[in-house]
């Protein structure tokens, strides 16, 4: 065996595995920091790692199953407005690519069928369209900006109101979905969250739930 020659390929292995670590800590460690300030500007407190099992308590989200295996970390989590929230990193592997993303959810007292709203650049990768059926509006330029998917086609109508669309069409980069009690919120499929879009997420996420009708939560809560 070359000894100088196996001593060098050790050296540049420490070398890279050195400088990993570094770039590791050097971007890990501030985003982790300014998500704790961002849970402290909302009241709420910091997880690094998932206290919930949120794939698993949440298994209807459409935007935490493209994949079978997943897991939350960087948890925000408290109460809100009256809600229970979490908002959290995310990630997800697909053959040998890694997604990360950023989403959050509000606890809120319904039940509702699933609804799902998306953008239309916003492509999933498994929508169960024997469960979800689409739903289309009047409104042309709505139906050209997003995509909604539903289990029955009154829960569609009933949450996308006119004010609603209007709503949508002004903030048409969230991605959101209603299902059974909670109600998910994620800016891309790809991409985290800096601490200050998360506020804006929780932001959109009560814009969003003061239009939904009040009749819708009512009747959600009757049939839970």
């Amino acid at each position: 065996m070359d000894i100088w020659g196996y001593n060098t390929w050790v050296v540049w292995f420490v070398v890279g595995f050195v400088a990993f670590i570094g770039f590791i800590v050097s971007n890990v460690k501030p985003r982790r920091d300014g998500l704790e300030k961002a849970a402290a500007k909302n009241g709420l407190a910091f997880s690094e790692s998932d206290p919930f099992d949120i794939p698993q308590r949440y298994p209807g989200f459409i935007m935490l199953n493209q994949a079978d295996r997943g897991h939350a970390y960087n948890v925000m989590h408290g109460t809100h407005d009256n809600h229970s929230i979490k908002a959290f990193d995310y990630n997800y592997k697909v053959a040998y690519r890694v997604y990360e993303l950023s989403a959050v959810i509000f606890d809120v007292k319904a039940n509702f069928s699933s609804v799902l709203i998306y953008p239309k650049y916003f492509e999933f990768a498994d929508i169960p369209t024997d469960v979800l059926q689409p739903a289309y509006f009047e409104s042309e330029k709505f139906n050209k900006a997003f995509y909604v998917y539903a289990e029955n086609q009154r829960s569609a109508y009933d949450i996308v109101t006119p004010h609603m669309m209007e709503f949508l069409l002004k903030h048409d980069d969230w991605a959101i979905q209603l299902y059974q009690s909670a109600v998910i919120v994620t800016k891309s499929k790809d991409e985290t969250l800096s601490p200050e879009d998360f506020s804006d997420a929780i932001k959109f996420m009560e814009a969003f739930l003061k239009l939904v009708p009040p009749y819708v939560l009512e009747d959600s809560k009757v049939s839970s």
